[in-house]
């Protein structure tokens, strides 16, 4: 039911890049015979009217073999970007399933741009001390990442995706708060923010009501600290659900070529 709500939040909101979520729906089970990311790829290259536009996963399936968040990818237009490299990481922890993180190296078609990276997360879900407490392991692993991929390739490292981490509520906060202290910069510090007044999920629940709180985030490794804007496309209409997340959208300035 959500499905077409979903293809349109994304080609409306201009992105040509996304980290998205939880797109684990195995064939038969609500999206014919294809599984759900095979459905949104074909679902946004059929629905995109943009000239030449080609959605294409980063990775393929046999990418994501054995446990953990498959539905954890990266998808991008290859009319927009060329793919330099991609992989994909495995964040193991004793308590729960593994957190996937795919990642992929990008530069504008023509090379009129310096390259970035685009890493997909989503951590531990939950609300009991161990849930933090696990979710505290997961993100030392992930900062560990970041500043791997950094290393090794310069420019700016873009992490995005659900990390469960809730902003202004202690000690739910911990995972932003790690990130913030290894470095990374908020992309959600901008001077231009659409529906700041809103959290980035709501559970299904309407009317939507002004919170603080985000469990989204969108955060930036590299030379360049800065955000040229923000959007958190929260709707107020329960005939537009997507999801039980709004999606967030930022454009961000990239490391000089």
């Amino acid at each position: 039911m959500r499905g077409d709500n979903v293809i349109r939040e994304i080609l409306d909101s201009g992105v040509r890049a996304i980290a998205i979520q939880e797109a684990s729906g195995p064939s038969d089970r609500g999206f014919g015979p294809q599984e759900q990311d095979d459905w949104i790829l074909d679902r946004l290259n059929s629905t995109d009217q943009t000239p030449g536009a080609r959605w294409v996963d980063a990775l393929t399936d046999d990418d994501y073999k054995g446990k953990g968040l498959i539905g954890t990818r990266v998808l991008y237009d290859a009319s927009r970007f060329t793919e330099l490299n991609s992989g994909l990481f495995r964040i193991s922890d004793p308590r729960v399933v593994d957190s996937l993180v795919p990642w992929v190296r990008l530069q504008a078609t023509g090379g009129g741009q310096a390259p970035f990276i685009l890493t997909s997360n989503h951590l531990d879900s939950g609300e009991k001390p161990g849930d933090f407490a696990t979710r505290g392991r997961q993100v030392q692993t992930l900062i560990g990442i970041l500043r791997n991929l950094q290393s090794w390739y310069g420019g700016q490292v873009i992490m995005a995706g659900d990390l469960n981490s809730t902003s202004n509520t202690k000690p739910y906060n911990n995972v932003q708060q790690a990130l913030l202290e290894a470095g990374l910069y908020d992309s959600y510090a901008a001077s231009r923010i659409t529906n700041a007044r809103y959290s980035t999920s709501n559970n299904f629940n309407f009317p939507v009501r002004p919170t603080p709180g985000r469990r989204d985030y969108i955060m930036t490794l590299g030379p360049v600290q800065g955000s040229c804007g923000y959007s958190n496309r929260a709707y107020t209409s329960a005939e537009r659900v997507a999801s039980d997340h709004f999606m967030q959208v930022a454009t961000l300035p990239l490391a000089p070529r």
